[in-house]
């Protein structure tokens, strides 16, 4: 791994198939146009192992540069965030394909800070929990703070449903709600983005954009969300109904189409509008429960189904009707 926080700008490297010990954050500072994937392009055979959820507080790689691309490989056993990138006037296009984060303490991609994190990718990706992986309820699967142009397609999410002790791993606990937060996040002043042909699973909440701190423009199409049971059963206290599959909050001038969301329990909206930051059209949507209006928001709705069910699909948790 030090091999790794020392490279050199221009440069990509290889992981041969293996397993790779981080036993703490991994900085790429002020780095540019550096690459890190597997060799062989199998995932599954490369793997990072972190040192588990316990103190004190690691990340995977720590990103603070541009250009920068990991591929190719598997994140497990960390205890904050698998990649986290830092916001500042040094940060643009982080890359991020065909890779599987699994078994993170707390969000499995983060974007943070206040000055924009600009074009980044997440693709063709595989994020999520194995049962009895999660402790806490402060996860999410991807989740970045100023998104400016970003593209999150093709990746599969799955089990971002929290053990309903509201803690953040093993703090603060009864902190944070029951279930855990979004699959997708991008919030905090986000605009421009594209959430696309993403699946996601069995997570208590899919995909949000704004969540009461704005989102302009953008596109959420041909996404698959699905619930497979009414609630879950969680480690602390009773079980946990799922929330809702597509949420906008103070977002405008934005677009909801072509997406299903199957929810499993009696959550009121399978999408939901907020406090309007602008125009919001939600057209052609498969869903089983009616778009929630919270709050007299006025928004295009077109030829929006609300009355589906988890029979119209071929085979359960499958996107083919």
């Amino acid at each position: 791994m030090n091999t790794i926080q020392n490279v050199a700008d221009d440069t990509e490297i290889l992981l041969q198939d293996g397993t790779y010990t981080m036993s703490s954050t991994v900085w790429l500072w002020l780095k540019n146009d550096v690459t890190i994937r597997g060799a062989s392009g199998n995932r599954d055979a490369v793997i990072l192992q972190g040192p588990g959820y316990g103190l004190p507080v690691h990340e995977g790689f720590g990103i603070n540069g541009r250009n920068i691309t990991i591929a190719d490989l598997t994140m497990t056993n960390i205890r904050n965030h698998a990649i986290s990138i830092k916001s500042s006037a040094a940060v643009e296009a982080t890359h991020v394909y065909n890779v599987h984060l699994v078994d993170i303490g707390t969000q499995h991609i983060k974007g943070s800070g206040s000055d924009g994190i600009e074009d980044g990718v997440v693709a063709c990706s595989r994020i999520g929990y194995t049962d009895g992986g999660v402790q806490g309820d402060y996860i999410n699967g991807i989740d970045i703070h100023g998104a400016i142009v970003w593209v999150i397609r093709d990746n599969e999410i799955y089990n971002i449903f929290g053990d309903g002790s509201g803690c953040e791993v093993d703090l603060d606990c009864g902190t944070y709600q029951r279930g855990g937060g979004p699959a997708i996040l991008l919030w905090n002043n986000a605009s421009g983005n594209v959430v696309e042909r993403n699946q996601i699973i069995d997570s208590f909440r899919g995909i949000a954009l704004g969540f009461g701190s704005g989102h302009d423009g953008g596109i959420v199409r041909n996404n698959f969300f699905y619930q497979s049971e009414a609630q879950r059963t969680v480690p602390v206290g009773p079980p946990i109904t799922g929330d809702m599959g597509i949420q906008l909050v103070t977002t405008g001038n934005v677009t909801v189409e072509h997406n299903t969301v199957i929810l499993g329990g009696s959550y009121p909206g399978a999408i939901e509008v907020w406090n309007p930051g602008g125009h919001v059209t939600i057209r052609n949507n498969l869903l089983t429960a009616p778009i929630w209006n919270r709050g007299s928001v006025s928004f295009s709705d077109v030829g929006n189904i609300t009355d589906a069910t988890a029979a119209d699909l071929a085979t359960a948790g499958d996107p083919h009707v």
